[in-house]
């Protein structure tokens, strides 16, 4: 019901809400009920390059519906983060300074981190590796060879040191994504490969690593179908254990292939009867 709420006086209330449940019973099938624990969410839209100029990351997330999937060990293959590569919108104005004071200054590392991991790109080895006691916080002062992460550092670096040395990392086109790596159901791989061109010319693949040569997504298909129960044979039946009336023996079968998405379940895998021929006591 509706009242004139510019009515003299008026102090009732115009609208009213309670709280209600969806009815969840017959209308879930077996495949809902099966991927319910590890459920997450849609991907987020990728975030915006992680450098304005030359190659760095972006990523996206997906979460789990169910809090407690993040503690669930069947939920241990579920990616909730991905990453790729990418290039800042002004890449093609980009010089190296930065990146070569980032890349060959020494690093310090500061104790007021309160124990956060972080890495130093190490000019000698030509890797990134991490601060020793976990002690190193983001660049302060001449604290500038200093990453958030391994990634980061060898996103930057690796990218430096290949462009100061005047090399390229020719890459050939994405191939077409492969089809999935189920037939059914949701929890699908897909993935794509690029190779390194040499051009009949060196290329130092130690530069090029950060650059991946392959890329993968997921896929989701139809529910799968309901598979039945398959059993192997029964075994020959057992010796007799016992004497007399009461002697029994046993035989067995397995299963070969479980029930999935609804299917038939197995009969039974055990039997028992009594000795058709009795042992005396």
């Amino acid at each position: 019901m509706y009242k004139n709420a510019n009515h003299h006086g008026c102090n009732e209330r115009l609208s009213e809400s309670e709280m209600c449940y969806s009815r969840i019973g017959d209308d879930c099938d077996d495949e809902h009920q099966q991927v319910a624990p590890c459920a997450v969410t849609d991907w987020s839209s990728f975030s915006p390059c992680s450098v304005s100029c030359g190659q760095g990351i972006t990523e996206r997330r997906r979460w789990y519906i169910n809090e407690n999937s993040h503690h669930d060990q069947k939920c241990k293959d579920v990616h909730l983060i991905e990453k790729r590569q990418c290039h800042g919108a002004k890449s093609a104005q980009c010089d190296t300074n930065g990146n070569k004071e980032r890349c060959m200054s020494e690093p310090v590392a500061d104790n007021r981190c309160r124990g956060l991991q972080r890495y130093y790109y190490n000019k000698t080895s030509m890797s990134c590796e991490p601060f020793a006691g976990n002690s190193a916080c983001p660049a302060r002062g001449n604290n500038k060879n200093n990453f958030a992460d391994k990634m980061e550092c060898e996103t930057i670096c690796n990218n430096f040191v290949a462009q100061s040395n005047d090399l390229s990392c020719p890459m050939s086109p994405w191939s077409e994504w492969s089809e999935c790596s189920v037939t059914c159901g949701r929890n699908g791989i897909r993935r794509r490969m690029r190779t390194l061109l040499n051009n009949h010319r060196a290329v130092d693949q130690y530069h090029c690593q950060s650059l991946p040569l392959e890329e993968t997504q997921p896929c989701h298909l139809s529910p799968c179908p309901p598979t039945d129960c398959v059993v192997s044979q029964w075994s020959t039946w057992s010796s007799c254990t016992g004497c007399g009336q009461d002697a029994i023996q046993t035989r067995t079968r397995n299963p070969v292939r479980r029930a999935r998405n609804g299917g038939k379940r197995c009969g039974p895998l055990k039997e028992t009867r009594y000795c058709q021929t009795a042992i005396p006591c």
